[in-house]
């Protein structure tokens, strides 16, 4: 291989390897968990996680918490999150949470626990299911928060 020919292959595996990261934002992932205690009337507790790299900060995560019909929101414990509306709450409703980091948002780490402490008006029956989804959000070059990409949005949304 001449050496004009060398620097022609070498060029075009740089451009191929290159192309594929090139001008794409990093990547992050976040996961929603909702579980269900059936102690006392009952709460469900809401974490957001970051189950990829560190994410540089600031950065926001935003969740909707859906109340099934049938139950009743009596109190909750934000642990810095901001959400409204405010309990008490009858379902069908839909809460809406966020909370803003101005730092980074270690990999592996939950942002926050919340409470959410239920009632339901039929002892008894059934217990409905609550859903909860999130979002994951990044400033763009003006400041103003995006919904940042994902690797896994599958894991951005469960039901307990």
């Amino acid at each position: 291989m001449s050496a004009k020919s060398a620097v022609v292959a070498a060029a075009v595996l740089l451009c191929f390897s290159a192309s594929a990261t090139f001008g794409q934002a990093p990547l992050y992932d976040i996961r929603a968990e909702l579980a269900y205690y059936p102690a006392g009337s009952g709460t469900w507790v809401v974490q957001i996680r970051n189950v990829g790299p560190t994410i540089p900060g600031p950065v926001k995560a935003e969740y909707y918490l859906s109340i099934p019909a049938g139950a009743q929101i009596v109190q909750w414990n934000l642990n810095q999150m901001q959400c409204a509306p405010s309990p008490p709450l009858v379902g069908n409703v839909t809460i809406v949470c966020t909370k803003t980091l101005p730092g980074a948002w270690a990999a592996g780490t939950i942002l926050s626990n919340q409470l959410f402490y239920a009632s339901f008006r039929r002892p008894g029956a059934v217990r409905p299911q609550a859903c909860v989804r999130t979002l994951l959000f990044r400033p763009d070059s003006a400041g103003n928060f995006q919904v940042a990409p994902e690797t896994a949005t599958i894991n951005n949304a469960t039901c307990a």
